[in-house]
């Protein structure tokens, strides 16, 4: 279970470092004749961002030596479990009035940004992506820089891939692979129970960008994903099995000062009959920030207020909207029942 650092939804608070990756990693190896032990062992591992090279931080933490009324920007940040995992994020930072230094290293070709917010002089990392593009404008307040970013932009722009799998290493073995070979990206959580035994005889060939052959082999099988801080996620269109019990593990109990509103966007269909034909619930949830990730699950408590919406669902698309100059710090949540 995921608990907060921070106690109370007052003063918020954050960090946001910028940084320069290493060089992006390309795989041109013409045969894989077994997949590696340490590859087959790899469960649950957390998604860590190292600290990127040539690194600065604006921050209100008092313990980084900053006070706490802080600098002006705003991040506006959505992702979703996709097919087309790799296409799936919008997001965009904006900074007031960054000196340099700090505009020297998000024009670099490699630049990173991460970001940690929170409540209480408390935060955790929820973001982190590569710098895509940088825009300015000028406005009465100063000079405003614009960053568009996207989780995994570099490695999935650079990676091509030669690949030739043998008729003997399964599906789920294949999608394991491809995924560890997104530099700098982790194995998250997975739901692969479907293609654990399937096998092609004949093997596998992919040639050319690795995420263009990865959305691919995501949409023959009916899996969704998305590149999160530092991790992939992997899911499939229903959760069972071994697969319900990975997931499970991520399910965060919401607290109730923390939901602002909750709508049901369910998307029910008339079948002519007296019944009707409905979907998994859905649910759209606006709270004060949480760092809830999409692929995690999260409980509704019961609850006079949230007793109409109570259970688990999955979070399969969020979006964080972090501004100090509107005083804006929530987190929006598209749910679907498990």
């Amino acid at each position: 279970m995921k608990e907060l650092p921070w106690k109370e939804n007052w003063e918020p608070s954050y960090r946001i470092t910028v940084g320069v990756k290493p060089e992006i990693d390309t795989y041109t190896q013409q045969e894989l004749s077994v997949i590696p032990e340490a590859l087959q062992s790899r469960q649950l591992q957390q998604g860590v961002e190292t600290k990127p090279s040539y690194s600065k931080f604006i921050s209100n933490l008092v313990e980084d030596g900053y006070n706490r009324r802080g600098y002006s920007f705003s991040f506006d940040g959505s992702n979703a479990l996709s097919k087309n995992g790799s296409d799936s994020e919008n997001s965009t930072l904006e900074l007031w009035n960054i000196n340099q230094e700090f505009i020297d290293i998000i024009t670099n070709e490699r630049a990173v940004i991460i970001i940690e917010a929170g409540y209480q002089q408390k935060v955790v990392q929820f973001y982190a992506g590569d710098v895509v593009s940088v825009k300015t404008r000028k406005d009465r307040e100063g000079v405003v820089h614009i960053i568009k970013c996207a989780t995994n932009a570099h490695a999935a722009k650079n990676t091509i891939v030669n690949l030739n799998y043998p008729e003997d290493v399964s599906e789920r073995d294949v999608i394991i692979d491809m995924a560890g070979r997104f530099s700098g990206t982790a194995i998250g959580t997975v739901g692969l129970e479907d293609v654990k035994d399937r096998y092609r005889t004949g093997g596998r060939t992919f040639v050319g960008s690795l995420v263009t052959n990865f959305d691919k082999i995501m949409a023959k099988h009916n899996l969704s994903y998305s590149h999160i801080n530092g991790k992939i996620v992997i899911v499939p269109y229903r959760l069972k099995g071994q697969d319900y019990t990975n997931f499970i593990k991520t399910n965060f109990i919401l607290p109730l000062d923390a939901i602002i509103e909750i709508e049901d966007t369910t998307d029910k269909v008339d079948t002519g009959d007296k019944d009707s034909n409905i979907k998994l619930r859905e649910l759209t949830l606006n709270t004060f920030f949480l760092p809830v990730e999409v692929g995690q699950c999260v409980t509704v408590p019961d609850d006079d207020i949230t007793k109409e919406y109570k259970g688990t669902y999955m979070v399969k698309a969020n979006r964080f909207i972090l501004d100090t100059v509107s005083n804006t710090w929530v987190s929006v949540l598209k749910l679907e029942s498990l």
